[in-house]
């Protein structure tokens, strides 16, 4: 797998969690002090994620970072 086809696969994984979580995007993206823009370039993959951004994500979503990258 490239590592562009590991960001898309993230970006959808957590989009999933997101989703089972209830959140639309703008919401999740306002609990997780982002702008809602980054967090669709994030969840297509176009975005690569810092660690700090995934502890954010993880936090929101009451899950450990490890869940996020268990896809």
């Amino acid at each position: 797998m490239t590592d562009d086809e590991y960001l898309v696969q993230l970006g959808q994984h957590i989009a999933r969690k997101r989703q089972e979580a209830g959140f639309n995007q703008s919401q999740f993206a306002l609990r997780c002090d982002m702008d809602r823009q980054n967090m669709s370039r994030l969840e297509k993959g176009k975005k690569n994620l810092q660690v700090i951004t995934l502890r954010r994500l993880a936090k929101e979503l009451g899950i450990e970072v490890k869940e996020l990258l268990d896809f």
